[in-house]
């Protein structure tokens, strides 16, 4: 099981090693992502501006420089979004109609699962800085998805 960090992955060439894991402690990741206190109303503020496709709250808790890595399995390679707009209309798409958002611990750090029909189809990872969110580690990937979906 890999447990790097999604920020050594980001130094290397993209996040091909990227793992997403579901919590061990029992909690869903909901003591993670809380226990970041710069990180855990950030985290809820954008879940809420996620679940109510509201641009304007995911742009608020993102820094301008924002870099989105995104995993989705395709080719020649996934994308890496590094503007706020671009991220923004990024996340509003991966958070479409029908889709559950909630709190979850990945590579142990603060992120967030998208459910749609009781299955994964995105995983995130973030990093604050500054008050912010700075980063964004995506994998939408479905082999990477595996282990989220399984009974």
């Amino acid at each position: 099981m890999n447990r790097r960090a999604p920020s050594a992955c980001a130094r290397r060439q993209g996040c091909e090693g990227i793992r997403a894991h579901r919590a061990d402690d029992g909690t869903d990741g909901r003591r993670a992502a809380g226990s970041d206190a710069s990180g855990s109303g950030l985290l809820e503020s954008l879940t809420r501006a996620l679940v109510a496709g509201d641009a304007d709250g995911i742009r608020s808790v993102l820094r301008s420089d924002v870099v989105l890595v995104v995993d989705s399995g395709s080719v020649p390679s996934s994308p890496r979004i590094t503007d706020a707009d671009s991220a923004v209309a990024a996340l509003a798409a991966l958070a479409g109609s029908g889709t559950t958002v909630r709190p979850a611990s990945v590579n142990g750090r603060a992120g967030i699962v998208l459910m749609r029909a009781d299955a994964v189809v995105a995983v995130l990872a973030v990093e604050v800085r500054a008050g912010l969110l700075s980063q964004f580690w995506v994998v939408s990937n479905p082999e990477k998805l595996r282990h989220w979906n399984r009974s």
